[in-house]
């Protein structure tokens, strides 16, 4: 994933997570694993315990649920800016490993990024209320998590 446009995309909005020692930058359903070598130049405003928890909840969750691109989709009168792109099991023989994330969100990734999972995560928020949320893990080639983005929901 690309840091540097994350980073400057998250502003200082980010919120930083650190889990297993590892430090995360988190904004927006999307996080990536911050480079060792790479100056806080954030802060150091605590994160809400249920943005801890999706990091944790990711960082041990399965990652055998391997998916590609295979699909776009937008609106008959979408823009650019609406495409949501489908990952999913390439054989489509299991449906329910699929994340669509945001076009915008899409920009982040690199041609590099070829290791990516999905994940369904369930986790309590702030209020307490269960949450259950997709998202497209990016893995490193020992399959070890380097960043994340939050699928986009389905509108009903």
């Amino acid at each position: 994933m690309k840091f540097d446009k994350f980073l400057k995309k998250v502003s200082t909005y980010g919120q930083i997570v650190t889990v297993n020692g590892d430090s995360w930058l988190v904004c927006a359903g999307v996080g990536m694993i911050i480079p060792s070598g790479v100056i806080n130049l954030l802060g150091v405003g605590k994160a809400p315990e249920s943005t801890s928890r999706i990091v944790e909840a990711l960082v041990e969750a399965d990652k055998d649920d391997k998916v590609e691109l295979i699909a776009a989709s937008i609106k008959a009168d979408g823009r650019p800016k609406d495409i949501v792109r489908i990952f999913g099991d390439p054989s489509g023989v299991d449906l329910d490993v699929n994340v669509g994330i945001s076009n915008n969100d899409f920009g982040l990734l690199e041609k590099s990024d070829v290791n990516l999972a999905e994940a369904e995560i369930i986790y309590e928020n702030d209020e307490n209320k269960e949450i259950n949320e997709k998202y497209l893990m990016i893995l490193d080639y020992e399959d070890e998590l380097v960043g994340f983005i939050q699928g986009v929901k389905e509108k009903e």
